[in-house]
């Protein structure tokens, strides 16, 4: 597949590049990442920027103590790298893996930004993504602070099970209890802890460590979540 039909297969991307120059879309190519590989580590030097066409890939904060959180996913339609280099900065703010087997385009920081400087309708393209993915993100950042870490805890898989949605009966949370807390910054002892009181609530069910929400427990953690 061309750099060309790949585009046209994304809404966001498909209106993004409606403008690009053709020398500049000439020299963009393809790469693909498997399922869990680090596509850029904190302070890694940015010398390309990545639009996003398929998968799903998690933003990571890595802090000097060794904690790690998860607290963003890029998705099609996304830029990599857009905010350091707008930013006159040439590392990356956190690092990236792929939770899924991803694709993206690949084009070269010079090109980006003459397209950016020279193209208004691109540069407001531009900054409505970047507005798009961090407001959501202050927003919940904020909620995960100011709510105690049950609710957090509830309502994260509440939209994970929302995600699932084409999943008939049980959905099982294919993540660890460590993974659950980098998501939300907060410990694995909180987690469990959290996981404990929705369990006896009805609101989640454990088996044999496994974490399953039945459509039973999905009504109650639906119910929980509307009284709080």
């Amino acid at each position: 597949m061309s750099v060309r039909e790949i585009i046209k297969e994304n809404a966001h991307l498909s209106s993004m590049f409606e403008t690009v120059p053709e020398y500049i879309l000439q020299r963009c190519f393809i790469k693909r990442f498997e399922k869990r590989t680090m596509i850029l580590n904190k302070d890694d030097e940015i010398n390309d920027i990545y639009f996003v066409c398929e998968g799903s890939i998690r933003v990571i904060s890595e802090f000097v103590n060794g904690t790690i959180h998860g607290f963003a996913y890029v998705e099609p339609g996304d830029i990599i790298g857009a905010m350091e280099l707008l930013s006159e900065h040439r590392v990356s703010a956190c690092s990236l893996e792929t939770v899924t087997d991803s694709v993206v385009i690949s084009m070269a920081i010079t090109d980006f930004m003459e397209w950016f400087e020279l193209d208004h309708s691109f540069s407001k393209a531009v900054a409505r993504m970047v507005a798009r993915k961090f407001f959501p993100t202050s927003y919940d950042y904020g909620v995960v602070f100011k709510e105690e870490a049950v609710k957090t805890v509830g309502r994260y898989l509440y939209k994970y099970a929302l995600n699932e949605s084409k999943v008939q009966g049980n959905i099982e949370i294919d993540m660890t209890r460590q993974y659950l807390g980098e998501e939300l910054g907060v410990s694995t002892r909180t987690v469990y802890r959290a996981l404990k009181k929705l369990n006896q609530l009805g609101c989640i069910s454990i088996i044999n460590g496994e974490m399953i929400l039945s459509p039973k427990n999905l009504s109650s953690l639906r119910d929980w979540i509307d009284d709080k």
